[in-house]
């Protein structure tokens, strides 16, 4: 179990960095074009804490840093909470802007058959 237990936590403290790592990337690619960076660097840096708790429960099967696990965990906990307060008025004002694009995409598709019925009522009435 304990081989088991370490291997995870190795393997899932690898998938976290290499995601934290890939929105650092990201954000360095876009140089600036990218409007709210800062959201993208808190996410990464709650995901980089992420893993970096899940090396320290491997730290404390050798060796008792209790100290350091409680203070990782406490930074883990403040960063992922600044980011869970910081997401919800982002996704709540990205899916009214994705209803109103909905909402505009209906609507042009009824201008559009209507403007196709009013040509036709015109030709008719011409004929």
């Amino acid at each position: 179990m304990l081989v088991t237990s370490v291997a995870s936590n190795a393997i899932i403290a690898i998938a976290y960095f290499s995601i934290a790592f890939s929105i650092l990337v990201f954000l360095d690619r876009q140089k600036g074009k990218f409007q709210m960076g800062w959201i993208l660097l808190l996410f990464s840096s709650f995901i980089f804490l992420c893993g970096t708790t899940h090396l320290i429960d491997i730290l404390t099967v050798w060796y008792p840093a209790y100290w350091l696990q409680a203070w990782v965990c406490a930074a883990t906990a403040l960063v992922s909470i600044a980011t869970a307060f910081v997401m919800w008025p982002i996704v709540t004002n990205i899916s009214t802007r994705l209803g109103v694009q909905a909402k505009v995409l209906e609507m042009q598709t009824e201008i559009d058959a209507l403007k196709v019925q009013l040509a036709e009522a015109q030709k008719t009435g011409s004929t």
